[in-house]
């Protein structure tokens, strides 16, 4: 019968670690084998993804004690591997301040909620801010090109896939089109914002979040009519 508070995984985790150990180099040790790791790579960025399979035996089918369908928190240490890096928990959309490494590991603690999980994206540069480039000006049923990079303390984008939300406002105060959340590959992003006919005239604001560290920065627009347009 399963065990209170033994995830799935945890039952042939230990002896496939250990049978690999050998022959294989894992990219993230934990100390809790109810958490499973999961990474991904773009360019010089790694991204873990942890979930919490811990479990135990609920009222439904788990009273046999045949089957663990009820979710348990859990805490663990993931330890990975390499030099001086930044962590950001993009769940929590904030910084994850570690000791630097030792031994040649970093050690990121984690706690995580019943079925609760994390992506963290684990960088060699720090974010330093968000860059948002508009034109002064534009008209209305005019293209307009909105540019914006995430950057490190030198001002240049940085080497990842960075989510953010971008926050467009008319003079109103009206949310707008394209306004959403984008993916700043190599830490940058273009938007073609089509300002239509009828659209309000006067100072429009950008605002843009990245969500690994949640800095924040605005980009102002001011839209006059058309020349020859009615109104």
């Amino acid at each position: 019968p399963g065990k209170k508070g033994q995830g799935g995984a945890a039952v042939q985790g230990g002896s496939l670690a250990t049978g690999t150990g050998r022959s294989y180099s894992r990219y993230a040790e934990l100390t809790n084998p109810n958490v499973i790791t999961y990474r991904r790579r773009y360019g010089t960025t790694d991204y873990l993804f942890a979930i919490n399979d811990s479990r135990e035996c609920g009222t439904y089918v788990g009273q046999y004690g045949m089957v663990l369908e009820d979710g348990l928190p859990s805490k663990t240490e993931l330890l990975v591997s390499g030099k001086k890096r930044y962590i950001y928990d993009l769940v929590s959309g904030q910084r994850v301040a570690v000791p630097d490494a030792a031994a040649g590991k970093l050690c990121i603690p984690v706690q995580l909620g019943p079925c609760d999980g994390r992506i963290l994206m684990i960088t060699e540069r720090e974010i330093h801010g968000v860059k948002v480039s508009l034109p002064e000006r534009a008209s209305t049923g005019q293209g307009v090109d909105c540019r914006i990079a995430v950057v490190d303390d030198a001002g240049r984008p940085v080497d990842a896939v960075v989510p953010v939300c971008v926050d467009i406002f008319d003079p109103e105060g009206a949310r707008m089109e394209f306004s959403g959340y984008y993916g700043a590959v190599n830490g940058q992003l273009a938007i073609r914002m089509d300002l239509a006919q009828n659209d309000r005239t006067g100072l429009w604001r950008v605002r843009v979040q990245e969500m690994a560290s949640g800095k924040t920065t605005d980009g102002y627009l001011r839209v006059s009519k058309e020349p020859g347009s009615a109104g």
